[in-house]
């Protein structure tokens, strides 16, 4: 029985593994100082942004992160 569920378990934490994958990142960029500060047609300005990206199930994510 115990092992049975060792085996279920590995083979749980490989699925998982498997989910999220492919991690990866830009250096961050001074959009400010490249005349990018805005963001669309709102009010909010952004200095400097950093990228991440990241696989989930099959979907490729881009993830912008406003710093300061």
């Amino acid at each position: 029985m115990l092992k049975d569920q060792q085996d279920r378990q590995s083979a749980a934490q490989k699925q998982a593994r498997r989910v999220f994958r492919g991690f990866d990142y830009l250096p961050v960029e001074n959009k400010e100082e490249k005349g990018k500060g805005t963001t669309g047609d709102t009010l909010e300005r952004r200095k400097k942004q950093g990228s991440f990206f990241c696989t989930v199930v099959n979907i490729r994510f881009n993830i912008h992160i406003n710093i300061g």
